[in-house]
């Protein structure tokens, strides 16, 4: 998965995968909305080929500055329990 992001996103740009429960995504890059769509597009390829049921998954892609959280271990990609 983070082989994928890294692909293709632009090289600088930072990044964060969040899962929340089961079928909620979220992504965020400092990066252009034309290259945050691509990178979810590529995502999408690889779930699909993993089996995953692409058309159940609800993502949300900001486009913004990744800020840097200093008292966690630097995790690109997270997996967090739903908000009930």
């Amino acid at each position: 998965c983070s082989r994928t992001i890294a692909n293709a996103l632009p090289l600088t740009s930072d990044y964060r995968l969040i899962q929340r429960g089961e079928r909620r995504l979220e992504l965020i890059a400092d990066c252009s909305p034309a290259a945050l769509a691509h990178c979810q597009a590529q995502l999408i390829a690889l779930f699909a080929r993993q089996g995953i049921a692409t058309e159940r998954l609800e993502w949300r892609l900001t486009a913004q500055t990744v800020l840097p959280q200093f008292d966690r271990k630097r995790r690109r990609i997270v997996r967090q329990a739903e908000e009930t």
